[in-house]
C-alpha cells in the first residue's frame, strides 16, 4: 500500500517509519527540513508518563510498546533519539 503523512515532526515521522516497517510504501510530506527548527517535538522538556488518570489500563500498554518501538529504531540507526 502506498501510504502519506502530511508533518514530519516526531509523531509523523514516527507513523512513517512504523508504515515502512510494515511494507509500504510512505511518502512524507513535511513544509520545512527535518527536525524542523519550530516543531513542538524539538522542546527539550518533554516527558513520557506512564500513567494519565482514569485511562492508564489503555495507555500504559501503549506507552510501553512506544519505548520498545523507540529502542529498536535507536538499535537500527546507531542514533540515540528519545
Amino acid at each position: 500500500m502506498r501510504c502519506g503523512v502530511v508533518g514530519g515532526g516526531v509523531f509523523g515521522v514516527a507513523t512513517a517509519w512504523e508504515f515502512a516497517r510494515r511494507g509500504h510504501q510512505v511518502d512524507l510530506f513535511e513544509r520545512d527540513c527535518i527536525p524542523a527548527p519550530l516543531a513542538a517535538g524539538t522542546d527539550i522538556s518533554k516527558a513520557i508518563r506512564l500513567e494519565y488518570g482514569p485511562e492508564v489500563e489503555r495507555y500504559a500498554p501503549l506507552v510501553e510498546r512506544a519505548f520498545e518501538r523507540w529502542t529498536e529504531v535507536e538499535r537500527q540507526t546507531g542514533e540515540r533519539i528519545l
